[in-house]
């Protein structure tokens, strides 16, 4: 791109589509490590010019993907922008990070031959899979035939193509959340859920794989249920559910359901359900009647770990902190704050010293709160993240 050249490339953000911003996006990432840092600045804001759903999904994944803060910075700055242009709140925008690809109510993208169709759906890790016209399911487009039409045929394998790199970029990131979100006892309302994940032709393939758990305001009893095929909700009966107007809608997690894992995994099991994170067959731990009358968790006491698992486990759930010798675990129910105290002096090993619950992490000498604070939720994450470092 030589300098008096420049309009060539900057007339992309006028003349530019979806598959420009494909194209732009990766280079945006890459140039700054080729001493064109200002070439990627412009490349920030071509991609907020196009301003298409597509060029803010990878606004987004270079927000968070990026090496370079400054250009990290200046990407969040041009999502806000073009929500402000839109009309829309910064958690509006948000919720709007996932364009909807083409995909139809349904969730699926039909591709036509000329001669025949085939349907494109998902997986459990957002792959795309084919149904063709005779049912058979594979991860690749059908070959043309000579009853096939070639320009049909050629914009199909540009659409799906393009469609797999579109998803393929966000899918962990979509998946991801959702773990966390069960962790974290994330709600939603229940006109958000319906929008945002029912509602979603790609994310409703993720939100079909999950058994969900409501919260009514009014503290009833939450109800479990799965999203069926038509969008209605049933629960482990495959009785249709009602959920309540003003109702709060979380990802269940099994140490919440009681005795239902089981039964709901014999459900997903006759429906060929595979869920895209451990959810059902999440391992459920619990402290034992002796530990719960403790005010310190001992029996990870001297266990050894590793240094890289401390940092690896900081960077893969953001619930957990590491403070100099302390790794921090703020609970859910509100109890307070788990601090893990770990002896670190070996750059590669380390010791964990104790366990214990205090009322919040900035007031380490206060006094230990006993176990049976830390609801069955947090206990049974706590545990297995010991477990996890120490194995």
């Amino acid at each position: 791109m030589p300098t008096n050249r420049r309009w060539a490339f900057t007339n992309l953000a006028l003349l530019g589509d979806d598959e420009i911003v494909r194209r732009l996006a990766p280079m945006i990432s890459v140039w700054p490590g080729d001493g064109a840092h200002s070439r990627s600045v412009t490349g920030l804001g071509m991609l907020q010019c196009i301003g298409s759903d597509v060029a803010l999904l990878h606004l987004y994944l270079i927000s968070r993907t990026v090496q370079y803060k400054g250009l990290a910075k200046d990407a969040r700055k041009r999502i806000t922008a073009i929500g402000t242009a839109r009309g829309l709140t910064t958690e509006q925008v948000e919720d709007r990070l996932v364009p909807d690809f083409g995909l139809g109510k349904d969730g699926a993208l039909t591709l036509d031959f000329g001669s025949r169709r085939c349907t494109v759906g998902f997986d459990e890790r957002l792959s795309p899979v084919v149904i063709d016209h005779s049912g058979k399911i594979s991860r690749s487009l059908p070959r043309p035939t000579t009853k096939d039409d070639p320009g049909l045929v050629a914009a199909a394998r540009a659409t799906f193509a393009g469609l797999r790199a579109d998803v393929k970029a966000i899918a962990k990131d979509q998946i991801a959340p959702l773990e966390s979100a069960m962790v974290l006892q994330h709600r939603w309302q229940l006109v958000d859920f319906r929008t945002f994940l029912v509602g979603h032709p790609l994310l409703i393939h993720l939100a079909r794989r999950l058994v969900w758990m409501t919260q009514p305001v009014d503290e009833q009893q939450p109800t479990t249920f799965r999203i069926a095929e038509d969008g209605t909700f049933a629960d482990v009966d495959d009785d249709e559910v009602l959920v309540a107007e003003d109702a709060e809608v979380m990802v269940a997690h099994p140490a919440l359901l009681g005795g239902d894992p089981a039964r709901w995994s014999e459900v997903f099991a006759d429906y060929l359900i595979t869920q895209p994170f451990p959810q059902l067959g999440r391992p459920v731990h619990t402290f034992s009647e002796a530990e719960r009358t403790e005010n310190r968790l001992t029996r990870f006491d001297g266990m050894t770990t590793y240094t890289s698992r401390v940092h690896a486990l900081c960077r893969r759930n953001a619930a957990w902190t590491y403070y100099s010798t302390t790794l921090c675990f703020p609970l859910v129910s509100g109890a307070g704050d788990v601090l893990v105290e770990i002896d670190a002096e070996d750059s590669f090993a380390a010791e964990i010293k104790w366990v214990r619950l205090v009322g919040h992490r900035s007031d380490r000498d206060s006094a230990d709160l006993p176990l049976s604070e830390v609801g069955p939720l947090d206990a049974s994450e706590l545990i297995q993240t010991l477990l996890d470092l120490t194995s």
